[in-house]
């Protein structure tokens, strides 16, 4: 009947809806943990293993800087994601208040999570 086929549509369309996300945010989970497995060192022989080219003195200077940067790009990402998140937030709120009435909860739920994926990867 019609009303049978309705409503397998809805479940089709929420299962496409909701499988997804779900199976982004696993996929950046497993991401996540493989990341914090891997381990950063130095030169296996010490900090006082000559670099190509450079004196061992300057190896010091050298790392010292290249710490300093990568605390400047850190802290400029940063910075960056949050400016993107506040700008994602009124973009999740404005465009639900434009969807709930349009096509449902159900639907903006999932519009919602997968924003919230989105974010998390």
């Amino acid at each position: 009947t019609l009303q049978a086929a309705m409503a397998a549509t809805d479940n089709a369309a929420t299962l496409l809806c909701v499988v997804p996300p779900s199976l982004g945010v696993l996929w950046a989970l497993k991401e996540f943990v493989w990341l914090k497995s891997i381990k950063l060192a130095g030169p296996k022989a010490g900090l006082s293993a000559p670099l190509s080219g450079v004196s061992p003195g300057e190896v010091a200077d050298i790392l010292r800087s290249m710490e300093e940067i990568s605390t400047f790009i850190s802290v400029g990402a940063t910075a960056f994601l949050k400016k993107e998140y506040q700008y994602m937030v009124v973009y999740m709120i404005a465009f639900s208040c434009v969807l709930l009435p349009l096509v449902g909860a159900p639907t903006c739920l999932a519009f919602n999570v997968v924003c919230i994926t989105s974010c998390a990867c």
